[in-house]
């Protein structure tokens, strides 16, 4: 009864660890905001971000396309 109880509380109960997605997202943010680049407008800030964040699956797609092909 008890190992049943624990099981629906740890469904019911556990915290979901969230913490690296938006970490690397002001890592990338802070990498792309930087001194140089100082009069970046909002809008490209967003354009860099979204690229920056698609660029990795972009190259898997290219990866898994090749490897497929050849």
């Amino acid at each position: 009864m008890d190992h049943q109880i624990a099981l629906l509380c740890m469904k019911v109960l556990a915290v979901p660890a969230t913490f690296a997605a938006p970490k690397c997202m002001f890592s990338a943010a802070g990498n792309i905001m930087t001194k140089k680049r100082a009069r970046l407008t909002r809008n490209h800030v967003k354009e860099l971000m979204y690229i920056h964040e698609v660029w990795l699956k972009v190259r898997e797609w290219t990866a898994i396309k090749k490897a497929r092909l050849a």
